[in-house]
């Protein structure tokens, strides 16, 4: 009896500690959050920024929408750690930067624009060993989000 209970109890342990979701992709993670504007690899961590279009659906086909952005980035591997981790958002008189806040190996932040306009948007990470940054081109636009003529994120570092 005592066998049986002591394997009961580590497969509760094992349930409770076990997060769901480190196989799964980025986009099976994020994707409910919204309109997925890139989704790059800085050496072994991926990054992936969303729009969240439902945030503020009412402002959307306005003169003066407002967009969501969220960004997620996952550090499988566990490379970069404690490392400091930031969206930075930056237009013609504008500019504001966001640190994204650590949950196991996942980062998450998001920011909020109410400007028309053409924005840069990087994320960037820091850890005194490896530095890495992911920029994505974006034009905001009453209606729907529009990417630049390059959506691609351009990477840097290791």
């Amino acid at each position: 009896m005592k066998g049986h209970l002591s394997w009961l109890v580590l497969i509760v342990l094992c349930l409770f500690f076990l997060k769901p979701g480190l196989s799964e992709t980025v986009d099976d993670r994020a994707g409910l959050l919204g309109m997925n504007l890139g989704f790059k690899r800085v050496g072994d961590v991926n990054v992936s920024l969303y729009l969240l279009q439902e945030a503020y659906p009412e402002r959307l086909d306005s003169e003066q929408p407002t967009h969501l952005f969220s960004v997620v980035l996952i550090d499988d591997k566990g490379l970069i750690g404690d490392a400091e981790v930031s969206l930075t958002v930056s237009g013609e008189d504008f500019k504001r930067t966001v640190k994204l806040k650590r949950q196991l190996r996942v980062y998450r932040g998001s920011l909020r624009i109410d400007q028309l306009g053409r924005y840069q948007l990087i994320v960037s990470f820091n850890n005194g060993k490896k530095s890495g940054s992911a920029s994505f081109d974006y034009i905001m636009m009453p209606g729907r989000p529009n990417c630049s003529s390059n959506p691609e994120p351009i990477i840097q570092g290791e």
